[in-house]
């Protein structure tokens, strides 16, 4: 593969990235919701949620924690952001020709990935309160989704991408897009990162007193 049909492909899969996000966009406005909830919103991803009752009036109501993006996404995003730094130093080791370092330091890299995934996926399964001023909740989670499909994809490249550097076919002479495919993980942490900043964090008022 070279340099210029690896090129290609990289942009072939920053273009899917945007579809992936382009999509539920589209269809959440088309249907007519508010982008933003003016109200306090409840999201119930447990199949075990905390359910209590009034004896009163024999009314059930869901008992959710408020959202706290400084819980599992701050633990998720240092990791993303652990992964990121990981793939940038693989490029760099690639570039100087230390192969056997650039794997290892890839493979922390996908490691570090998959448990800031992991912590990022966790806050979905559970239940939280999301204050008023935050995006629709359905369209953070199809948004979420999306990051999924790319993060997977990502994953995906950047680990076959490793096993042909570890198996010979691809070296420094002939890279078969390595450093695109190492380049687009760096993406998928900085898009994380973004999304943490902007749709968890900015609309966050912590609680005073």
């Amino acid at each position: 593969m070279g340099r210029k049909a690896a090129l290609l492909g990289f942009l072939a899969i920053q273009v899917v990235g945007i579809s992936l996000w382009g999509v539920p966009l589209i269809e959440f406005v088309q249907a007519g919701n508010p982008v933003v909830d003016p109200a306090q919103q409840i999201w119930s991803g447990g199949a075990s949620s905390l359910i209590d009752s009034n004896f009163r009036t024999g009314q059930e109501f869901l008992l959710a924690p408020t959202f706290d993006p400084f819980g599992s996404f701050l633990t998720g995003t240092l990791f993303m952001a652990g992964a990121g730094l990981a793939a940038i130093i693989a490029i760099l080791l690639w570039r100087r020709s230390m192969v056997w370092f650039t794997v290892g330091v890839s493979f922390a890299a996908l490691l570090l990935g998959a448990a800031g995934n992991w912590y990022i996926a966790t806050q979905w399964q559970g239940d939280s309160a999301f204050p008023p001023g935050y995006l629709n909740a359905d369209l953070l989670y199809a948004f979420s989704r999306a990051f999924n499909l790319q993060f997977y994809i990502g994953f995906a490249l950047y680990a076959v991408s490793v096993v042909l550097v570890i198996a010979g076919f691809a070296t420094k002479e002939r890279p078969l897009g390595y450093q695109f495919v190492a380049l687009n993980w760096i993406v998928i942490t900085v898009i994380w990162l973004a999304m943490w900043v902007v749709l968890y964090v900015i609309p966050h008022k912590p609680a005073l007193g």
